[in-house]
């Protein structure tokens, strides 16, 4: 009977509850959240109390650390190679533009025509120089200027000939771009080539930063491991005392097993973080040996001057802080560039298949020289000598339906569909950055101003601990208990402290304190 009522009184309890149910989430209650004011607390007297002005602090690190990174970072040593060779290649676009001298020489010639099937022509010794000039034309066309002189004597005659010429010759590629001559082509080949190197800046720039505010952070979680450990040394201390003691009154009967074993728990579990604070503090110190050519810096502190509330005023124009985020953003920066790189891609069809126009021009004198001595045989040039001009115009297309020409165009319009995208994803991804750092600025300015609450609340107890220890009321364990807690309450403001001075070298380095 009482198994029956027992069930009866379930089911009616599982059927009827009493007012309970899921709550209804898109009803919720709606309150508005205080303001912080973020203009004060005055941190002078606890930095003045708590920043060691001997130690470094993170922001007068960032030298050091740049130069660190540089001289140790194999990675960055990776992108400054890239960035070298992109340099390099960028200086040889630009010499390129440049005109080319090119020389020749012929010291000594011998010619018999018999060897040539000619045995009535005459045997002659000859010599001859020459140079070039050639230029690479805006139109991605070729312009060529040879000079050369020859001289010939004439071994049955006995006479010298002087045979001086001047050949131009012009090669033009024809509907590289919409019009049939691009004026701005070898530009923006040149401007390519620029944005590459700019890519590759932008990105060793980034890892830079990157690395520098990387090992900055470990500098300040050694520091908070350094702090941890202090406090839990300290403690395990007062939990061996407390062992100790317990023991003894154990053995007079004044406390129970289970309370002797609770404290010897508690001093076990004192013990194992201490070690594991250590062993973290050993894998920390020799990761960041990896950065650092000789001794890592110390203990790490807050500069005594930094006002970490300042940086409330640099967040409060959103427009204007991402406009610089955007600007120092490597992975932004880089899609744009790579936009305007397929931009202009867009623009230009295959030089391979290209219709080329070939223009030369050639100028030489014909006479027949009778001059028996070197020299005088110049003046018989310019005396006797008639000039000889030849002049073609050639045209020639190795593929009339231009079908490398039809597969660049269909890869760059892929590539200009990705690039757009790719701009789009980074700004996204940067606003999104941009916001986290905000966020976390004005989230550890909240928790300072708690902590620093705190730390007043823990100092107060502790002074008001010291008159009771003077007055006997309390031993010297329990003044000590509350003395580490007003340590932990300082280290934890310290910590967040070196996270907002962390924060702040971020956003110098970002370009956005400026």
């Amino acid at each position: 009977m009482r198994s029956i009522l027992l069930s009866a009184l379930i089911l009616t309890s599982l059927m009827f509850p009493l007012g309970a149910a899921y709550p209804d989430f898109s009803t919720q209650s709606s309150f508005t959240l205080p303001e912080v004011a973020f203009g004060s607390p005055s941190l002078d007297p606890f930095l003045t109390m708590w920043a060691n002005p001997k130690l470094s602090s993170l922001a007068s690190l960032q030298d050091t650390l740049e130069r660190e990174v540089e001289a140790t970072s194999l990675e960055l040593d990776q992108l400054e190679y890239v960035v070298g060779l992109q340099k390099a290649q960028l200086d040889f676009a630009r010499q390129s533009a440049k005109p080319k001298l090119g020389i020749s020489a012929t010291p000594y010639s011998y010619t018999d025509p018999r060897t040539m099937g000619t045995p009535n022509a005459p045997k002659t010794h000859s010599f001859s120089v020459g140079g070039s000039l050639t230029q690479s034309l805006p139109t991605a066309g070729t312009l060529s200027v040879g000079v050369k002189q020859s001289s010939s004597y004439n071994i049955d005659k006995t006479v010298w000939t002087q045979t001086p010429s001047v050949t131009v010759s012009l090669q033009q590629p024809l509907f590289v771009g919409s019009a049939p001559l691009s004026t701005s082509y070898q530009k923006d080949q040149l401007e390519k080539q620029a944005i590459k190197f700019s890519s590759a800046t932008l990105q060793a720039d980034s890892l830079k930063r990157t690395l520098v505010v990387q090992n900055a952070r470990l500098l300040h979680v050694r520091q908070s491991l350094l702090e941890n450990r202090f406090l839990i040394g300290e403690r395990a201390l007062l939990a061996e005392q407390a062992v100790r003691k317990a023991s003894l009154d154990l053995e007079q009967g004044l406390i129970s097993r289970q309370a002797y074993e609770n404290r010897l728990i508690s001093y076990y579990q004192l013990a194992a973080s201490y070690d594991e604070v250590e062993r973290e503090l050993n894998d920390l110190n020799a990761t960041l040996q990896k950065t650092f050519t000789g001794n890592a810096p110390g203990e790490v502190s807050v500069s005594p001057g930094f006002d970490p509330f300042s940086l409330a005023k640099h967040t409060e124009d959103k427009q204007m802080l991402q406009q610089r985020y955007l600007a120092k953003s490597a992975s932004y920066q880089s899609a744009l560039l790579e936009l305007r790189s397929a931009t202009l891609d867009s623009g230009y069809y295959s030089l391979s298949d290209a219709p080329q126009l070939q223009l030369s021009f050639s100028l030489s004198p014909y006479y027949n020289g009778t001059e028996k001595q070197y020299f005088s045989s110049f003046s018989e040039l310019f005396t006797d000598g008639d000039p000889a001009l030849s002049f073609s115009i050639g045209f020639s297309a190795t593929d009339l339906f231009r079908r490398s020409s039809a597969l660049q165009q269909k890869s760059a319009e892929l590539a200009l569909l990705g690039s757009k995208a790719k701009v789009e994803q980074a700004f996204e991804q940067a606003s999104d950055e941009l916001d986290l750092l905000v966020k976390e600025v004005r989230s550890f300015l909240i928790d300072l101003l708690i902590q620093l609450e705190e730390y007043q609340l823990k100092r107060a107890i502790y002074e008001a601990e010291q008159i009771r220890f003077e007055a006997n009321l309390i031993d010297s364990s329990a003044l000590k208990q509350k003395e580490l807690d007003w340590y932990q309450a300082a280290f934890t403001a310290l910590a967040t402290l070196r996270e907002l001075e962390l924060r702040s070298m971020q956003m110098q380095l970002l370009g956005l304190l400026t």
